[in-house]
């Protein structure tokens, strides 16, 4: 198992909707255009140019939309980018499984133990309807698949390996992801998505 670290990212790819956004040391530059093509680009001038590094961020489902064209129902209440790629010029490579190990395990307790729940995206009898709906969507044949989820909301302040080693040590996906930015996000995942060193990529 290994894990790749990177650091100060020489330029950022940010986009939302058309509007796509290029963050480098240098100045940022907007522009209205599609976010695959924007980043086909970059990898190719990079893959010329014999660059070394990584590009790691995610590409979000509402991209989809540059591809097919499906309604947009989904409520955005976060606001965050849909796609947001980190170019990094030098990564580290390193074992990620001491982290879960020692003093980064999760605690036996949780933070939460008499405390009130947090606050949740679905109410319980919400949660309940949209089962439903779904459990009734695949009787009709509509859908075979349906990814449910609830998001639950809690104080944190910052991401840290310690943190990174507990999630990790209880749900050790191959894709576990911190990444501070202007908002601080954590994500683990089972699933390749994207890793991609300039010459080789693997999907």
């Amino acid at each position: 198992s290994v894990s790749l670290f990177g650091a100060e990212p020489g330029l950022i790819l940010r986009s939302h909707g058309p509007a796509v956004e290029l963050w480098t040391r240098g100045g940022t530059h907007r522009f209205s255009g599609s976010p695959f093509e924007t980043l086909r680009e970059l990898l190719r001038e990079r893959t010329r140019s014999g660059a070394t590094g990584a590009a790691v961020g995610y590409l979000a489902y509402e991209l989809k939309r540059f591809v097919e064209e499906v309604p947009a129902r989904a409520r955005d209440d976060l606001g965050l980018p849909e796609c947001h790629l980190c170019f990094y010029d030098r990564v580290a490579r390193f074992d990620p499984r001491p982290l879960a190990t020692g003093h980064a395990v999760a605690p036996r307790h949780s933070p939460l133990d008499g405390a009130e729940a947090p606050p949740s995206s679905f109410s319980p009898g919400a949660y309940k309807q949209a089962v439903q709906r779904v459990r009734d969507y695949i009787v009709t044949g509509d859908v075979y698949q349906v990814n449910l989820s609830q998001r639950f909301s809690l104080p944190m302040a910052a991401i840290n390996f310690g943190l990174i080693g507990g999630i990790f040590s209880l749900v050790p996906g191959y894709f576990t992801t911190p990444w501070s930015t202007a908002a601080a996000l954590l994500s683990g995942s089972y699933a390749t998505l994207i890793y991609y060193e300039w010459v080789h990529m693997i999907a």
